[in-house]
């Protein structure tokens, strides 16, 4: 009896090893389309909010920068990797299993991404050169957010946290954007401002590529609207950038393909 007794219990204690070793199975999308948008498809389509339910994913306009962050749970400062994957656009849907969580679709959508677009990435800290986001020595001059905004064409303002500000500064700055500043809640930050300092960055990256797809006229925009790299117009309130070298999580683009797998 004890030696019964002693078997089964070094069975169970195998079979609970073997069951902790086992790799837990990879979450995906049961059907998935993955398409190229053009330059001229782009500027023709109105901006489309992603769409997540119980049946499908769908990501409308959508950067490969944009997918890798959504799938991975990164930000856009925290992706090492090749410049046009913040500048060309794609469409990608998906299909979920039956019963699926949609909290499970960024998972999916690291198993799509390494499929079509064969990525391979692995995560690192390392110190780098950051931008630390500050308050000048006369302290903070922001104005808090209003609860009732509501945004109409031509609003210069727009309520944002101080950590999201950084991280849109971030796309026209040449490294990371931090926020240090320790305050909390959104505030009324300057949206133009943003997009400016984010075309100062990528507005030449965005006409060579429409350029080499055959928009020459959208080139010469984009090269109009770049400027000189300046984030300065975008800081308000008593804000400064600060430069400093900090560790920093970075999930590293080891290869990367920028035309998906046939549908």
């Amino acid at each position: 009896m004890r030696t019964a007794f002693l078997l089964g219990a070094v069975a169970a204690l195998v079979a609970g090893a073997v069951a902790l070793c086992q790799t837990p199975p990879r979450l995906a999308f049961e059907v998935t389309s993955a398409k190229a948008l053009s330059p001229a498809m782009v500027q023709s389509r109105a901006f489309e909010p992603w769409k997540i339910d119980k049946a499908y994913a769908r990501f409308s306009r959508a950067t490969l920068l944009a997918l890798i962050c959504h799938a991975y749970r990164v930000k856009a400062s925290q992706v090492s990797g090749p410049d046009w994957m913040n500048i060309r656009f794609f469409e990608v849907v998906g299909k979920l299993p039956a019963g699926a969580s949609t909290d499970t679709v960024p998972e999916m959508l690291q198993s799509l991404i390494e499929d079509r677009f064969h990525l391979k990435a692995h995560r690192e800290s390392k110190e780098m050169p950051v931008y630390a986001l500050v308050l000048g020595k006369g302290g903070s001059k922001l104005t808090p957010a209003r609860d009732d905004f509501t945004w109409t064409p031509g609003t210069s303002l727009s309520p944002c946290t101080l950590e999201t500000y950084a991280e849109l500064l971030s796309e026209g700055a040449n490294r990371p954007v931090i926020d240090r500043t320790g305050l909390q809640g959104p505030y009324m930050l300057p949206t133009g401002a943003m997009s400016q300092a984010r075309m100062a960055r990528l507005g030449p990256a965005l006409a060579r590529d429409a350029a080499a797809q055959g928009a020459e006229a959208m080139a010469a925009t984009l090269l109009a609207m770049a400027g000189e790299g300046d984030l300065s117009p975008a800081l308000i309130g008593g804000l400064k950038l600060e430069p400093r070298r900090e560790m920093f999580p970075m999930l590293v683009i080891d290869r990367v393909e920028a035309t998906p797998t046939p549908n």
